[in-house]
């Protein structure tokens, strides 16, 4: 799994915090309680865009209860939130689609404040069926503990139960290290237990600043990678995380990275098509995918139709302006070139350059492509 997955979740999740749960569809239910349910097509709707079926149920927690719900389903594949109303809408503070194992779902949870939660009972598609959902005492997470990590080191963890969780229930670890401006460095996380996934950050008075994530970048498995030039003096905090609710050992190693390859530019014509590598000797983005870029010097009005193509992997085109040097997309594609191919068609605002990257979906991909760039008129012009 990869960490779109939690992206998809975290989409789907908001759309469970906008629709209203009447108070006579919440069905009471109790510490130690396991219930027999059924969704059904006269159940109410997540809303207007995602058409599941849900049952809801109300428990009355205390602040600081550790609570885990779990969700089994022989007839679907269970999905569980739980949340608070306010003003009448339901708003989101867990979900939880597969943490009970194969296609149940399982919320560890820790209430912030005493009152009502709603536990909305629901399918991660539009499907019906019997399903338990069981209501007991979880387990409270541990304290966070701030660990020292110099880079050159390599230490040795473990998740468990005990650790501190994010707000998506997963645990992890928090390591800080000293670094310099200029300074590269390479974070990996190794794991034959779990899915490693790893977070670099800041910590400032006390509030955490994400810089880069990742989950599969060390290419092995579910090892995780961060390659990482830092941008000035001072304290980073990495955090050791799992993708999914998960225990299990570790090692988080912080090392002397290579700093990146700068991406270097090549020109192309209208009505030309070039044939191109990608390999480990260009540029490589932050998702650890290889690049080849080309500039197109264009006209306001002047309509462009760029393919790349190639039988070596799938085919990702970015098209977009330099600015000083930085890129800014403007336009992205993965298949419309059809199968692995990707094609991107646009009528340029203004005189001037224009980047064009050819890249892969995956990270790592290497082999062989041809680009082509079309230049006409614009439909309907």
């Amino acid at each position: 799994m990869t960490s779109t997955h939690r992206t998809a979740g975290l989409a789907f999740a908001a759309a469970l915090c906008l629709a209203a749960v009447p108070a006579r569809a919440q069905i009471p239910i109790r510490l130690g309680q396991t219930v027999s349910g059924e969704l059904t097509a006269s159940d109410p709707r997540v809303s207007d865009t995602d058409k599941s079926h849900y049952k809801a149920y109300v428990y009355h927690a205390t602040r600081g209860e550790p609570i885990r719900v779990t969700m089994k389903s022989s007839a679907f594949d269970a999905f569980l939130s739980m949340g608070r109303m306010e003003g009448g809408t339901y708003r989101t503070q867990r979900f939880n689609d597969d943490g009970a194992g194969g296609t149940d779902a399982r919320i560890d949870f820790v209430a912030p404040t005493d009152g009502d939660y709603v536990i909305r009972a629901n399918s991660v598609s539009d499907t019906t069926g019997a399903y338990t959902l069981m209501l007991e005492r979880g387990v409270a997470p541990g304290p966070l503990v701030n660990r020292t990590i110099s880079v050159g080191q390599t230490v040795s963890g473990s998740l468990s139960e005990r650790s501190p969780q994010e707000d998506d229930g997963t645990f992890y670890d928090q390591y800080t290290f000293h670094g310099r401006a200029g300074q590269t460095v390479q974070i990996t996380m190794s794991s034959k237990d779990v899915d490693s996934y790893l977070h670099l950050g800041t910590m400032n008075g006390g509030t955490w600043s994400s810089i880069k994530t990742d989950d599969d970048g060390a290419g092995s498995g579910n090892d995780a990678r961060i390659t990482y030039t830092l941008p000035s003096d001072g304290d980073y905090v990495v955090k050791a995380n799992t993708l999914s609710r998960a225990s299990g050992a570790y090692t988080l190693a912080v090392e002397q990275g290579t700093p990146p390859r700068p991406v270097s530019s090549q020109d192309i014509r209208a009505d030309q098509t070039v044939n191109g590598t990608l390999d480990s000797s260009d540029a490589k983005l932050d998702d650890g995918s290889y690049i080849d870029q080309y500039v197109y010097h264009g006209r306001a009005g002047e309509h462009l139709t760029i393919t790349m193509k190639s039988t070596d992997f799938d085919s990702y085109l970015n098209f977009g302006t330099l600015n000083g040097g930085t890129f800014s997309s403007t336009q992205s594609d993965d298949d419309s070139g059809g199968g692995n191919d990707s094609q991107i068609s646009v009528t340029l605002p203004a005189n001037g350059d224009y980047a064009i990257r050819a890249n892969s979906l995956m990270a790592g991909a290497a082999g062989s492509y041809t680009l082509s760039v079309v230049s006409g008129a614009a439909s309907g012009k």
